[in-house]
């Protein structure tokens, strides 16, 4: 299964949202909601002030099954949304929780299991932005 086939079916429900839009870094930045980018923050002049992340993980590959095939790829996505309050940070948080809560990635000729959401921090600080950072798991067949 290829990651960037993956990475994109995750891109598309997040980019789904209203108020959400997944770009490229670098890329104009929207003129209404926040950007949401692939990869780790990198701290700048151009970064903007509201934003989130997301990385996307190489499978675990599953092996406990009986009819003997290589068993589900489970996948783990980390996101982060920033914000210069704790309260852009959590409405960050709180579309992209929107956007992934117990959807099903499309991969084409695959089964996706909903993503579900395993861990999460709350909002903090990070100086000079608060960011709210939780941790995703899915499978693939």
């Amino acid at each position: 299964m290829s990651i960037v086939a993956v990475t994109a079916a995750v891109s598309t429900l997040l980019d789904a949202h209203p108020d959400l839009h997944v770009i490229q870094r670098g890329a104009a930045q929207p003129t209404s909601g926040a950007p949401v980018f692939l990869g780790l923050a990198t701290a700048g002049a151009n970064e903007p002030d509201i934003y989130g992340t997301f990385t996307l993980s190489t499978p675990r590959v599953d092996n406990d099954r009986v009819s003997g095939d290589s068993g589900a790829g489970v996948y783990t996505l980390a996101t982060m949304a920033v914000g210069r309050t704790p309260n852009e940070a959590a409405w960050v948080a709180d579309r992209i929780d929107a956007a992934l809560t117990r959807r099903r990635p499309v991969v084409p000729g695959r089964r996706c299991s909903p993503i579900r959401k395993s861990s999460g921090s709350g909002t903090r600080y990070d100086d000079p932005k608060y960011i709210a950072t939780d941790v995703w798991r899915f499978a693939i067949t």
